[in-house]
Parts: C-alpha cells; structure tokens; sequence
C-alpha cells in the first residue's frame, strides 16, 4: 500500500517527534492506518482547534484513499490549513488568557503600568524579572504599604500566564486564615487531584478542596502575610502548606510589610505558644523565597 507522509516545513525530526499526531483512531478506519496516513500538529493546539484540524486530517485522508485528491492536492491543503489551525488556536488560547486574568487579578491591579508613578522603580524591575524555578523558587516581596508591592506581584502573574499559561492562586492572609479554618470546621478532607489546573484537565479532576488547591497551584501568591496572627489550626496549616511546596520546589510568592524578625513576632501574636512556629515559617520563607526589598519609609 502506498505511504502518504506530509511534514510541515521547517520542522525538524525532534519537533515532529514530541507533536500530537492526527488522527489516532484510524485503527478502525483501515488495515494500515500509521502508516497510510500521518499528519502533524503542534501539541499545544488549544482543544477546539485541534478538533478542527482532527476534522481535515479525516477528511482528508477519505479523499485520499478514494483517489478524490492527490497527494500534491493533500500537501497543499495541509500547509494552509497548518496555518489557520495554528492562528486559530493562537487567538483562542489569548483569550481564555485573557478571561482567566480577568477572574483572578481585580480590575485595580490589571492596569497599566505608569513607571513614572512607580515609588520603587528598581524593585518592581527585579519582581518584573522571577521566574518560577531555581534554587529558590518562591519569592518574598517586603516593605512599606502603598509602595506597590501587590501590584508588581500582579503584574508579573499576569505576564507569566499571557506567555506560558501559567496558573496561579492568589489570595490574601486573612482570606487563607479564614479559608482554612472554615475548612477545618467543616470537616472538610482532603483530596487528590490534577497537579494543577489546567486547559486540559477536567474540572472533576482538579483539587475541590482548600488544602488540596494550594498545594497543587503551580503559583501561589498570599498577599499581606504579615496581616495575621497564628491560631493553633491556622499556624500547623500554614507551616504544612509552605513546607510541602518548599520540599517540592513549588512557587510561593508572599509580601509582608516588614522585616523577617518582626514578622516572626507579628504572626506570633507576641505570644510564645507560636514562637517557634513563627520562626520555623519565617527561616523556611528566607531560604525558599527569593527577597525583594521595596524599601521602608524613614520613621517620623
């Protein structure tokens, strides 16, 4: 039986090899179905444009076997239909972008940036610059309230899901504190799941509960940390939390508003019930989180 193999231009053996090959389920179509007919698409083809392009490569491949179209008629088609298929999917996945940052980052912290504006301009450059990943994944943004901590946070989130997609958690100490503690009261389980959400995962198969989200994201940002006091749940959940993604190298952004030392005896309540608790959390930040200084104001 004659082989019909189309390769887009450009693309080298490797790329072909790690891409998603369409149609899979030519098993039931004929006796040589991988090697009759292989066309390659890009493996981040959002969803509805890879069921557009699984569409043509089944339709194409009928004709073909019936001698309604040529080999050369096949190529041709193949190469435009790579094109809109990717420009299609391009659009698509900008805009579920789009539409996940629009329910994740409120409307304060998306607009745009006015450097001139901007109280520690060298600070938020360097927040502008992480990256997930490295000896220290996480990072830890402090200073004064109102020099732009959160929003230079939220401002790279944004950036690094416009780009790669990816996914964060964002939400503030006092909204954790009060999340966990509802759980705990609840009874609520924890529960397996996906690592992470994703576009292509399920729903079902995320993590539904608080616990279960916070240890899958694959950023978590908690904004103020240094706006609560511990409580016997709430200071074992939290050390829980933060030691499972610094053994696993997973993300975890925080801002606080002040020094490491007194941020031990702020979540401390003073009190020394929790003193080591809070010195234990604060030392695990300092060696997993990169530090970002957006500088204090001169006491008056």
């Amino acid at each position: 039986m004659e082989h019909l193999s189309i390769t887009p231009q450009g693309k080298t053996p490797e790329e072909i090899t790690t891409g998603v090959w369409y149609p899979r389920c030519f098993t039931e179509y004929c006796s040589e179905p991988s090697s009759l007919f292989r066309s390659w698409w890009p493996s981040v083809l959002h969803h509805d444009a890879a069921a557009t392009a699984n569409g043509w490569a089944f339709d194409a491949a009928r004709r073909w076997e019936e001698g309604k179209a040529s080999d050369k008629e096949i190529r041709a088609e193949y190469q435009s239909k790579f094109s809109e298929v990717c420009a299609e999917s391009n659009r698509l996945i900008r805009a579920e972008r789009e539409k996940y940052i629009g329910r994740n980052i409120l409307p304060e912290y998306r607009r745009e940036i006015d450097r001139a504006r901007l109280k520690a301009q060298e600070a938020f450059d360097r927040v502008q610059l992480w990256t997930p990943g490295g000896e220290k994944p996480g990072m830890i943004v402090f200073g004064d309230t109102g020099r732009g901590k959160t929003r230079a946070v939220f401002h790279r989130l944004a950036a690094l899901h416009r780009e790669h997609g990816t996914m964060f958690l964002a939400l503030t100490a006092d909204e954790l504190k009060r999340q966990l503690i509802a759980a705990a009261l609840s009874g609520e389980v924890e529960d397996e799941g996906c690592s992470t959400e994703s576009y292509y995962c399920p729903p079902s198969r995320n993590p539904t509960t608080v616990e279960g989200k916070l240890r899958a994201a694959e950023i978590v940002f908690v904004d103020d940390l240094s706006q609560t006091k511990l409580t016997p749940h709430y200071a074992e959940r939290l050390f829980a939390i933060v030691e499972h993604r610094a053994a696993r190298g997973l993300p975890l952004i925080v801002t606080v508003q002040m020094d490491g030392d007194r941020l031990a005896r702020k979540l401390a309540g003073y009190e020394d019930q929790f003193a080591d608790t809070a010195a234990c959390l604060v030392r695990r930040l300092r060696d997993f989180c990169q530090p970002v200084n957006f500088g204090f104001e001169a006491p008056q």
